[in-house]
């Protein structure tokens, strides 16, 4: 018999379980077929089929049918690498990735696993991309990348960068409401502000008279009590940023019969 009627299927990924990329028509002649494989985030193999009828006529003799038969063959197809490039950075500041050495734009999906619990969804317009961290250190950065529709191995690579710490905290504590170097009137509550600059959040913030926690805010609202022994006395305002860095400072508050009067 002759074999004159052909389909060729290029059938599914094995490993994936993926659905069928591509077939041609049955063909009655043996010329030789090229068939273009979808870009593959990794390598892949595929079973390609061909199928055969051996035919013969039956009834009309237009009606060709006849037995079905097929071989099949294994088909490796090299996958692109994931490749990027990602910039060390301070914190509070977008690291950017860039993944445009893994392929052209559309035909790969990208996902970015950030290495501190997040990370996005798969897209194809996440070549490129950027991420802001809560808290310094050596981050890793996973890409993984797979065919724009979903199919196929998905080819990884982990990376690191350095997130760096800002400097160490600094705090001015300071009246809010009345001229601090001038004395104040007792039995009033006065306003007290600690501005932080640098450090890294969290940050935990207690005021202090002596031995004594007074406030555990950025802002304190205290009691003038009556002059007593101990005038002038002193606030201080303790910092202590995510790292254990501590920074801090103190105001200094004179009680007076004639002192002014806190504006609140």
């Amino acid at each position: 018999a002759v074999l004159n009627s052909f389909f060729w299927d290029y059938g599914r990924n094995p490993n994936t379980g993926s659905p069928v990329v591509n077939s041609f028509p049955w063909i009655n002649n043996t010329t030789p077929i090229q068939h273009i494989f979808r870009a593959a985030g990794a390598a892949d193999t595929y079973h390609v089929r061909l199928r055969a009828i051996l035919p013969y006529h039956q009834g009309d003799a237009s009606e060709v049918v006849g037995d079905l038969v097929s071989q099949d063959l294994t088909v490796y197809v090299s996958g692109t690498p994931a490749c990027f490039s990602a910039t060390s950075g301070p914190l509070y500041t977008a690291i950017p990735v860039d993944a445009s050495c893994s392929g052209a734009v559309g035909q790969l999906e990208y996902q970015w696993n950030w290495g501190d619990g997040t990370q996005t969804g798969w897209s194809t317009n996440l070549q490129t991309s950027s991420h802001n961290y809560d808290h310094s250190g050596t981050k890793t950065i996973t890409l993984s990348i797979r065919n724009a529709n979903g199919e196929g191995h998905v080819a990884t690579l982990p990376q690191t960068v350095s997130v760096t710490a800002p400097p160490a905290p600094i705090v001015n504590a300071h009246a809010d409401g009345y001229v601090e170097t001038q004395p104040v009137k007792s039995k009033q509550t006065c306003e007290y502000a600690a501005d932080i600059s640098n450090g890294e959040w969290p940050m935990s913030i207690t005021w202090w008279r002596g031995a004594s926690q007074v406030g555990s805010d950025q802002w304190l609202s205290y009691y003038i009590p009556p002059p007593a022994a101990g005038n002038p006395f002193w606030l201080r305002a303790v910092v202590t940023d995510y790292l254990g860095r501590q920074a801090l400072d103190s105001v200094q508050v004179t009680i007076s019969s004639s002192g002014q009067t806190c504006i609140l």
